[in-house]
């Protein structure tokens, strides 16, 4: 599948690159505003965030969808998912809690190894329900983008259905970038690292005053999103790649057929 993926991105990584940048953009600038312009009110964000995040990702999985598939792919697609904004906002909404519920488990866990220290270390086998969830709601976005039609309990009922079998095949393929992610987390933490050593610096020598001035720049906030653009790169190669994962899974892409990525693709 990573080399379906490839071959999917062959010649057109400029252009993945630029609509996962859009994305990137979409989510994290309008934080670094909201959070400069009303930092008393810290929510905002939040709701910010809960807003866009459904249809950003629907719209995430058009575009992979239509590049996987060679079906005129455009970077404007990741905001396609505003198209179908509450159907978008009330999957994300719904998955979120459905996980959420699950994690609750863990809270009994957490009380019974404060007073049993004991099982502290079994506390983390609670939250295997939660994992198990999400990795069964993964698809729902992919069928939300080829069925805009579908509901979104329908979506999670079909992803759960989707999954069945597939959930270790899915871990297995989603460790195998675990490279990659450690490669793209380098420059951030350096970057980190440096920006930490000039905090320190300046509440040295100008005291609190010049910490907040530093922890509160823009300029900061965008080199750091600038160190990150591996993620990027990495994001646009992921999602490709999970695409055809629901190719495969749903059935529109057979193993048999892939001798030639040329004719696949």
């Amino acid at each position: 599948m990573r080399m379906l993926g490839r071959e999917a991105l062959r010649g057109r990584w400029g252009m993945a690159i630029v609509a996962y940048l859009i994305y990137y953009a979409a989510v994290y600038v309008p934080l670094v505003v909201l959070s400069f312009l009303f930092s008393s009110v810290p929510w905002i964000g939040s709701v910010y965030s809960v807003l866009v995040t459904g249809p950003l990702m629907l719209g995430c999985s058009i575009f992979a969808l239509c590049l996987f598939r060679n079906d005129e792919p455009k970077a404007g697609q990741i905001f396609y998912g505003f198209e179908k904004f509450g159907k978008s906002l009330g999957l994300y909404l719904m998955i979120s809690l459905l996980i959420f519920l699950r994690v609750l488990l863990i809270i009994p866990g957490v009380v019974v190894a404060i007073f049993v220290p004991f099982f502290a270390p079994f506390v983390l086998l609670l939250a295997v329900p939660a994992i198990i969830a999400s990795i069964n709601y993964s698809q729902a976005f992919f069928i939300l983008a080829d069925h805009h039609e579908t509901g979104v309990l329908e979506c999670i009922s079909k992803s759960k259905a989707l999954m069945a079998g597939n959930k270790l095949k899915y871990c297995l393929l989603g460790l195998s970038f675990i490279g990659w992610m450690i490669l793209a987390c380098i420059p951030p933490m350096v970057f980190g690292s440096m920006s930490l050593v000039s905090v320190m610096n300046a509440t040295t020598v100008g005291g609190l005053e010049a910490y907040q001035h530093i922890s509160a720049s823009t300029g900061t906030s965008a080199l750091m999103m600038a160190s990150s653009g591996g993620f990027v790169v990495l994001l646009a190669y992921v999602m490709v790649v999970f695409a055809a994962f629901y190719e495969m899974a749903s059935g529109n892409l057979r193993p048999g057929y892939i001798t030639s990525t040329a004719e696949v693709i």
